[in-house]
């Protein structure tokens, strides 16, 4: 693949992933707040991994790795993410906070009687790479 394109090719899936951001949507049923992904994240995904392979498949000649990855990405991300995506759903109310996230098959549901906390602590670890400096944080 030419150097040209498969530049045109990061920057396109640098402005998905931009305009994929916000993409959450929160509703209040009955006292609960639930968050859960937009209904369109899921869809975008599938379609997405489905146009990936086939495009991989096409230029499977011509582009050599990039091609390959688009055609064994694309049905992971059709068949893995989209319905982890559909799934994904955090709920809030007076008793308990409800999580369900991850991948489709390795799925990790999460309850906290909110009675039951005696604390709650926001930590945050700095790291250094080569990459430059990230931080992440954690609630203990």
């Amino acid at each position: 693949m030419h150097k040209s394109a498969l530049l045109k090719a990061r920057r396109l899936i640098v402005l998905a992933v931009l305009f994929a951001s916000g993409c959450v949507k929160h509703s209040v049923q009955e006292g609960m707040h639930v968050f859960t992904n937009e209904w369109w994240v899921p869809v975008v995904v599938f379609l997405g991994g489905i146009l990936g392979a086939v495009i991989g498949f096409v230029i499977r000649d011509s582009a050599g790795r990039f091609a390959w990855a688009l055609l064994i990405l694309g049905p992971i991300a059709s068949l893995g993410f989209a319905p982890s995506l559909w799934m994904d759903r955090a709920t809030v109310d007076e008793k308990e906070f409800h999580l369900r996230t991850g991948i489709w098959g390795l799925t990790a549901v999460h309850d906290i009687v909110l009675d039951q906390l005696t604390s709650v602590r926001l930590t945050s670890e700095t790291r250094r790479s080569r990459r430059g400096r990230s931080t992440s944080y954690y609630m203990v």
